[in-house]
């Protein structure tokens, strides 16, 4: 499988990465497939849009912002970015629901600009490959921080949440 390994990396960066059972996570969100270089442009429309929708439901949000990408090809990428959700919450219109069961995962945290996130995938491929863990689904960014709120992108955090084989 293709990944964002792909991405810009900017820098050897030391990631702490660890397999962990991650619980069953329901969001709500929207799809979208664009060029990789347009992504941040895509999730900065689909993001609020889920926002709104979800604070517009009534629906009870349980974590930050999320972007799974469903598929990584030569240039074009697959994305679904929206919001944890308490469990049962429902759709609307061009907003799916979309539930991720139990497992384990690899996770790690990167600290800094979306640009360099390449760099925490490409940690996360060699550790998995050291432990001889498999890859097990598509790749999660949960954005820990608000760029509205911590406008230093070395300030930003994002986790990586990769499922693995059990």
């Amino acid at each position: 499988m293709a990944t964002p390994a792909t991405r810009k990396n900017t820098a050897a960066v030391n990631y702490d990465i660890t397999i962990q059972n991650i619980e069953s996570t329901t969001l709500i969100c929207k799809s979208a497939r664009c060029e990789q270089a347009a992504i941040a442009k895509h999730l900065g429309q689909i993001l609020p849009a889920v926002f709104q929708h979800v604070t517009t439901a009534g629906i009870e949000m349980v974590g930050p912002p999320t972007t799974i990408y469903q598929e990584w090809g030569p240039g074009v990428v697959t994305i679904q970015a929206g919001i944890p959700v308490v469990p049962g919450a429902e759709g609307h219109e061009e907003f799916e629901v979309v539930v991720f069961e139990a497992g384990p995962a690899a996770v790690t945290i990167h600290t800094g600009s979306y640009d360099g996130l390449g760099d925490a995938y490409a940690a996360v491929e060699q550790y998995l490959r050291q432990v001889g863990r498999k890859p097990n689904g598509p790749v999660r960014e949960v954005y820990l921080t608000d760029p509205g709120e911590v406008p230093n992108p070395e300030d930003w955090k994002t986790q990586i949440i990769w499922p693995v084989e059990a």
